[in-house]
């Protein structure tokens, strides 16, 4: 998949330490979500307006595949990918980094809000198309896929919060209105 964004946008804006993670700025949010046009309260607090620019995540398997192998924890190895972000991401505007996913749960995890995206012909062909990558990568995958039922999911998470989770002091507050109150 993010070899098809590559072809179609070009380099990406950012990219961790060990290329697994690549982020592409996008100036505004209802460019690529497929949410309802209004806007969005993530769980910190932040409102992210479809005017918002963002920064569209996308994992690169087979280096993390390549990780994991070696015997790394995949959640070790993507915390460690966000850390090397976090003081890219602290100099920048974009109001959020911004996804889609089956996996909902384990993104809630590394802090991002959730919310379901509308059915139709794109989001099942796109559950299928991600359905056989956690078929060929997950440990389980086979038992994931048949015992599971999975949708597209949009995530995100405010600048803001990415810094603060992952270590880099933002520049100045998000460019979406609403911010969060600091958590003690």
């Amino acid at each position: 998949m993010a070899r098809h964004v590559v072809l179609v946008r070009g380099a990406p804006t950012l990219e961790s330490a060990r290329g697994i993670v690549r982020l592409w700025r996008i100036d505004r949010l209802e460019e690529i979500s497929s949410g309802l046009p209004q806007p969005w309260r993530l769980d910190e607090g932040t409102v992210l307006k479809p005017c918002d620019p963002v920064l569209d995540f996308h994992i690169v398997a087979a280096p993390l595949y390549q990780h994991i192998n070696q015997g790394e924890p995949w959640k070790q190895v993507l915390e460690e990918e966000f850390r090397s972000l976090a003081a890219q991401l602290a100099q920048r505007d974009e109001a959020a980094v911004y996804g889609t996913t089956i996996l909902w749960r384990q993104v809630a995890a590394f802090g991002a809000s959730t919310r379901a995206t509308p059915p139709g012909l794109f989001a099942a062909l796109d559950t299928f198309y991600r359905e056989m990558i956690l078929l060929a990568f997950h440990p389980a995958g086979i038992n994931r896929v048949l015992w599971h039922r999975h949708t597209i999911t949009e995530a995100a998470i405010s600048r803001v919060e990415f810094c603060r989770r992952y270590g880099a002091e933002p520049a100045g507050k998000a460019v979406g209105s609403g911010s969060a109150a600091p958590n003690p």
